[in-house]
């Protein structure tokens, strides 16, 4: 093996380290800003929620939060589930995604969508690199 080749690969590895490094102490700063702005706001069904989508990680839930899963989560009924998030709303703790009625979906406004974007991408990249090695 050429030692420019195992550089070339020792520095890429590093670099891509230290990418995941940041994605990851944005998010978990983004987390305490979260919790700063709205710890004190937030009822116990609420305070379930976002700590559940804080154990999701950067990837938050999958497919966002509605309703169904809010309900889910706090075994609460559809009239408080729904009057919990019109709240979060409210507050600006939740952002709505495009799309209304039943198949309204809400991220945490901490949680940057071009952060999300940025860690898909590096782990499709990832992937692609381990399964089409180019040594």
């Amino acid at each position: 093996m050429d030692l420019n080749q195992w550089l070339d690969y020792f520095v890429e590895t590093t670099m891509f380290a230290q990418a995941i490094t940041k994605l990851k102490i944005d998010f978990t700063l983004g987390k305490a800003r979260f919790y700063d702005a709205f710890a004190d706001q937030l009822n116990k069904r609420q305070a379930k929620v976002v700590t559940r989508i804080f154990a999701e990680g950067i990837k938050e839930l999958e497919g966002g939060l509605t309703n169904k899963k809010y309900r889910v989560i706090t075994r609460c009924s559809a009239t408080t589930a729904t009057r919990d998030i019109t709240h979060l709303l409210h507050i600006g703790a939740l952002n709505q995604r495009k799309g209304g009625g039943r198949s309204t979906h809400y991220t945490l406004a901490t949680i940057d969508q071009t952060l999300l974007s940025r860690w898909q991408s590096t782990q499709k990249t990832e992937l692609i690199e381990k399964t089409n090695p180019q040594h």
